[in-house]
């Protein structure tokens, strides 16, 4: 009776299984099955582990990528088993956006000519609705585009472009 009530429930997990989604973004260069697919059919004792599969890593290019379903499957397949009676088999793809995973550049405030070492600068950055202001000394000469460092009152050092108001 029990192997009668097994192969229910892995016929019920074929019908309602795994669903990939057609276009996702992911942070940084590795794809795993939980950027890429709905796992709420998984019985939550395998759903972690399996969201936490690695099935691909992405060029270094920001460029977005297309992968076949049937090949994510495949990959999720081979790294755990259990899941194969929950995996499609489909000829569709998966349209991936690597997100940088890098906050916007600082901007360090400065004239029309750049900055000098040792002027006082006021570094910024805007993240969405977060606004966030340091002030510091710049410790490098830099003209306007480029790079430089600004020590902080609290002795951290920041990485800065050059210049903006």
């Amino acid at each position: 009776m029990l192997g009668v009530a097994a192969s229910g429930l892995v016929a019920l997990a074929a019908a309602s299984g795994i669903v990939f989604a057609e276009d996702v973004r992911v942070r940084g260069p590795v794809v795993r099955l939980g950027d890429v697919a709905n796992l709420a059919a998984l019985p939550e004792a395998v759903r972690t582990r399996a969201a936490a599969l690695e099935l691909a890593t992405l060029p270094t290019s920001r460029a977005p990528i297309s992968l076949p379903v049937r090949v994510l499957s495949a990959r999720a397949r081979a790294l755990m088993p259990v899941l194969a009676n929950y995996l499609p088999d489909s000829e569709a793809a998966v349209l991936i956006h690597r997100r940088s995973s890098e906050p916007r550049a600082l901007i360090a405030a400065g004239g029309a000519q750049g900055i000098a070492k040792g002027d006082d600068v006021r570094v910024s950055i805007k993240a969405g609705i977060f606004y966030i202001e340091r002030q510091g000394i710049a410790v490098s000469d830099a003209k306007p585009g480029e790079g430089l460092f600004v020590r902080t009152p609290d002795g951290k050092a920041l990485s800065a472009k050059c210049c903006g108001d």
